[in-house]
């Protein structure tokens, strides 16, 4: 009965939203920066990760984390992502904290091992703002709020394990220059539950898997009560066999099957919101040879509606190490991704439902580059280039600055980058990040200028004495020029203090935007000012 109970419970909580209320003053921190070609804040595609025994060999799949651009359940965070690492093994975690601009941080999450062979875990989470922030035209009472609430159930069987997960994620935010009519709560949210399997046996067949359903749902996004959703079923594996040649060590296969149906709030005027389902095949093969590894595979995508019924296209990745310092690797990858709700959602969440977006089709995106090893610097250098079909570029809805739209066209572009680690002995931690965009398109109505030209990221921790960390970290974007316009510069520069005061307790003070730069996060929506959280965490 106790394990009923428990297992009872998670899904309870997977499955409730709690409500919201005007008067909270709270929200998620919007500072993902819109780029379709790095992750984060694009259409971030995953396929959510099994937990299995560290005593476990997991799936040698090779660029496995390349080989599956289709799965895309809407959870915007994981539970792996978000809570940290922790110096114990302790399976509880909270935290809380509260900042200038009513900015709030709240998060708990536990683990619970029933038994030797069944796990749940829970989390939820509340973060967000509510501030007086820069309109384009005057002022802005600005809200933007989220909670977020997950449950995951694991049983290990024998030769496999199972699981449940659930996820419920709102948002409640406002537009900016409301209009005098309707309302400025709009809300945005999304629930999904998913069923996954993966096996642990000895064998040489192995597979993993999952089936999920998720429903989208926007209110009010005009200001007045209509509301538009999209369900999206999804089902998707893969399956490798172990091979005993020499250089061909396995082949495999993943596939995906997608259904996505739209409301009749979707059927606009000439732009009617069409159900569509999708297939997606991915066969491949692992060779090695000495100290290369090499995969051949090829992506094909097929669907219902819209144009270019099939699509194709490689996945091949190389990489070998030439000694113990170099290594190199080169890749020709590509493929079709939906422009879904969610992969809109997680580009802007001000977006506006102007008609339904063609799928992006990346018809090759080819990289080569080196990887250098001498501790306890670690380096990177890259370039390639990617030609797309239907890209995504975000612009403004027609003359307002109320509404994030997007335009559809061909892009070409060349891109170059590196990055660069050091670690010594844990008491300094230092990286730098730095990526350049060539970007062109043939279609002349095409904008370009939200299309990020220049990327650098650099990032700091030092342990000043034990106990206590000091970070800081600064972020600079440079955008495209087109028409001699430049959109105004990203200039970030953020910091953190954290102090461990007991074994299981610390208090930070973490600072963002600290120099109050007014550059936008979105087309029309200016950052945050400065703004600093004091707070603590606690590991129980």
């Amino acid at each position: 009965m106790k394990r009923l109970f428990f297992i009872a419970a998670a899904l309870v909580i997977s499955s409730t939203i709690s409500a919201q209320k005007d008067s909270l003053d709270a929200v998620i921190k919007v500072e993902n920066e819109y780029n379709p070609v790095v992750v984060k804040a694009n259409k971030q595609n995953f396929t959510p990760q099994i937990e299995i025994d560290n005593q476990e060999k997991p799936l040698d799949l090779l660029f496995s984390q390349k080989s599956s651009p289709y799965s895309q359940f809407v959870s915007e965070h994981k539970a792996n992502d978000i809570l940290p690492r922790q110096a114990r093994q302790l399976p509880g975690y909270a935290r809380i904290g509260y900042g200038n601009n009513n900015n709030a941080d709240a998060m708990v999450g536990y683990t619970m091992d029933l038994n030797e062979k069944e796990k749940i875990r829970m989390l939820a989470s509340f973060t967000g703002y509510n501030a007086n922030r820069d309109g384009l035209a005057n002022d802005w009472d600005s809200r933007f709020y989220t909670t977020w609430l997950s449950a995951d159930y694991m049983h290990r069987f024998d030769n496999m394990s199972f699981g449940i997960e659930g996820n419920v994620n709102n948002k409640v935010f406002n537009y900016q220059q409301l209009q005098p009519t309707g309302t400025d709560k709009q809300n945005s949210s999304s629930y999904n539950i998913v069923l996954k399997a993966i096996s642990h046996n000895a064998g040489p067949l192995s597979y993993k898997g999952n089936i999920g359903y998720t429903y989208n749902n926007r209110k009010y996004t005009h200001g007045q009560k209509e509301s538009m959703s999209e369900s999206h079923i999804n089902a998707n594996g893969t399956v490798v066999y172990e091979l005993t040649d020499e250089y061909m060590y396995n082949i495999g296969m993943n596939a995906a099957i997608n259904g996505y149906i739209y409301n009749d709030a979707l059927n606009l005027d000439g732009s009617k919101y069409k159900n569509l389902a999708t297939i997606h095949i991915n066969p491949f093969t692992n060779f090695r040879y000495n100290n290369w590894k090499i995969r051949l595979g090829i992506h094909l995508d097929m669907q219902t509606k819209g144009k270019a019924f099939l699509a194709v296209a490689p996945d091949v990745n190389i990489e070998g190490q030439i000694n113990d310092v170099i290594t190199l690797f080169a890749s020709a990858t590509g493929g079709r991704s939906h422009n879904t709700f969610t992969t809109i959602e997680h580009i802007s969440p001000y977006w506006d439902n102007m008609g339904q977006y063609a799928p992006t089709y990346k018809i090759v995106d080819i990289m080569a580059g080196t990887r250098l090893t001498a501790e306890p610097i670690k380096s990177s250098l890259y370039i390639g280039y990617a030609y797309t079909k239907d890209d995504l570029f975000i612009t403004y809805a027609g003359s307002t600055n109320l509404f994030n739209t997007f335009m559809q066209g061909t892009s070409r572009n060349i891109y170059a980058g590196g990055q660069i680690d050091y670690d010594y002995d844990g008491r300094l931690k230092a990286s730098a990040k730095i990526r350049y965009d060539k970007w062109n398109s043939t279609d002349k109505e095409i904008i370009l200028n939200y299309k990020p030209m220049l990327n650098i990221d650099v990032n700091a921790e030092a342990r000043i004495i034990d106990g206590l960390y000091a970070n800081a970290g600064y972020t600079f974007t440079r955008y495209t020029k087109e028409n001699d316009i430049r959109i105004k510069n990203k200039n970030n520069f953020n910091a953190k203090i954290r102090y461990r005061c007991h074994e299981q307790i610390e208090a930070f003070i973490q600072g963002d935007n600290l120099f109050g730069s007014k550059y936008e996060i979105y087309p029309g929506y200016i950052a945050q000012g400065a703004n600093v959280i004091v707070g603590a965490s606690m590991s129980f």
